[in-house]
């Protein structure tokens, strides 16, 4: 049952990571959407939502050699 907590406490503290990160990216925030989708992708670095939310805050944020980066690594873990 351990496994199953700290399965369960990082899935929701990753979603609710990435939502913090798509709201300020929404709000204008942009640097701090970039700090969340960071912190997103080093939580669980094989999840492709936080690749895609990373490179949409550093787009947003002027960083488009970062930004190619993350979606260059979106593209490898969705097999293209």
């Amino acid at each position: 049952t351990l496994t199953l907590t700290l399965t369960l406490t990082l899935t929701l503290t990753l979603t609710l990571t990435l939502s913090k990160a798509r709201c300020s990216l929404t709000l204008g925030d942009a640097g701090t959407a970039v700090a969340d989708a960071r912190a997103a992708t080093a939580m669980c670095c094989r999840t492709p939502s936080g690749w895609l939310a990373l490179a949409e805050a550093l787009e947003a944020n002027g960083e488009a050699p970062g930004a190619k980066e993350a979606r260059a690594e979106l593209a490898y873990l969705a097999g293209s």
